[in-house]
């Protein structure tokens, strides 16, 4: 049987670029690579950021809740007379 034994004060991690974001309520973060689009999942609000070594650089805001379709004003309309 051998016995060995391994100093690994000499071995170091190192992290090189940003962690994954989570999106904000109703909304989706597509990555690719060094950056990330974050969409809104009921309008067209959208951001651009941009990795710098361990930094996301850009700004979200939240996602507007969206507008009600006109099918839907409608029918609410509707239950509302009954």
């Amino acid at each position: 049987m051998h016995h060995f034994m391994i100093d690994c004060s000499a071995v170091s991690s190192v992290v090189v670029g940003c962690a994954d974001l989570d999106p904000p309520p109703n909304a989706r973060v597509e990555r690719y690579d060094d950056s990330v689009v974050v969409r809104c999942n009921l309008s067209h609000e959208t951001w651009y950021l941009t990795c710098k070594g361990s930094v996301w650089i850009g700004t979200i805001t939240n996602c507007s809740e969206g507008s009600v379709s006109a099918a839907e004003s409608i029918s609410q309309r509707c239950d509302n007379i009954v």
